[in-house]
């Protein structure tokens, strides 16, 4: 891929970001808030993987292990969904970035990942500050209360 394709890749996925921040906080206003450390720690996968496919793998492997409360576990697969979900929206900032006509599957496909990707990415970030501000609301409120207020 050439630096004038990812840069309008990257202007496509800005144009997009609002968008995936207002879904990231519907998402996690309807779970379980996470721990900083949790939030902190899937932002930082997100920005670790090369593929959404590890991606998606990573935060399967999340819901199935032993230490995870049965409620969070829901977070978890449904987050699995959200990230899988972007796989259409990469298609569509495909399309609107008008590839070349003699662009091959591969290409493409590669293309497709990594724009998932990325929007995975942003939507993480997202999603873990949503975690992280409603965490320290969440803590913020008990101490008004606990002290009368």
């Amino acid at each position: 891929m050439n630096q004038q394709m990812t840069r309008k890749i990257f202007k496509e996925i800005d144009k997009r970001s609002y968008d995936l921040m207002k879904a990231a906080e519907r998402f996690g206003g309807g779970h379980s808030i996470l721990t900083s450390n949790q939030a902190s720690g899937l932002a930082v996968s997100a920005d670790c993987v090369d593929n959404p496919n590890t991606l998606i793998t990573h935060i399967q492997n999340q819901s199935t292990k032993s230490t995870v409360r049965e409620k969070d576990r829901g977070f978890w697969r449904d987050l699995k969904k959200e990230i899988e979900a972007l796989r259409g929206e990469a298609e569509q900032v495909f399309v609107a970035l008008e590839p070349p006509p003699d662009t091959t599957d591969k290409a493409r496909k590669e293309a497709i990942q990594y724009i998932q990707l990325l929007l995975a990415r942003d939507y993480i970030q997202h999603l873990s500050m949503h975690e992280v501000y409603a965490r320290a609301l969440q803590k913020h409120q008990e101490e008004d209360y606990g002290n009368g207020a």
